[in-house]
């Protein structure tokens, strides 16, 4: 059995585990920065409170006569 672990140990110089747990914590720390953006960027920018308010009220409407 040892020669198979030190064959696997100089293919994969770390644990898969902690390369998994890296990679989550990236992509979890990404998410949330992008969360936060997203929640404070009204509040800091008067512009983008002016893009978030038009394009709210811009859509197209349906007309009741349009109906089937």
């Amino acid at each position: 059995m040892t020669v198979p672990t030190s064959i696997v140990s100089s293919i994969v110089p770390f644990d898969p585990v902690i390369g998994f747990t890296i990679v989550a914590g990236a992509m979890l720390t990404v998410f949330v920065a992008t969360m936060v953006v997203l929640a404070l960027a009204p509040v800091v920018s008067n512009s983008w409170t002016d893009r978030v308010v038009s394009s709210a009220q811009g859509g197209p409407s349906i007309d009741p006569t349009d109906a089937d």
